[in-house]
């Protein structure tokens, strides 16, 4: 993924593919100012992901606040 913060607003998109080879593509956006709490898009790629979408809300879960390394769990609406 590649992020941006801006004005306290993360914004970013990421790509990533499963292990059948189908890519999919997701935005972020989050205001960092008002906690861990944001909003992921994904928009279909290939193979299962064309013509998919949905829209997650996500919490970001900080492991190593000093170098930013942590993971985030989402809850998705198709």
């Amino acid at each position: 993924c590649l992020v941006n913060v801006k004005n306290s607003i993360l914004t970013g998109s990421c790509q990533g593919s499963d292990k059948d080879g189908d890519i999919e593509f997701t935005t972020v956006e989050r205001d960092i100012s008002k906690g861990n709490k944001g909003i992921m898009k994904r928009i279909g790629r290939t193979g299962k992901y064309n013509n998919s979408t949905s829209t997650c809300e996500y919490v970001v879960e900080l492991t190593d606040f000093t170098v930013g390394v942590g993971y985030l769990t989402a809850s998705c609406k198709e």
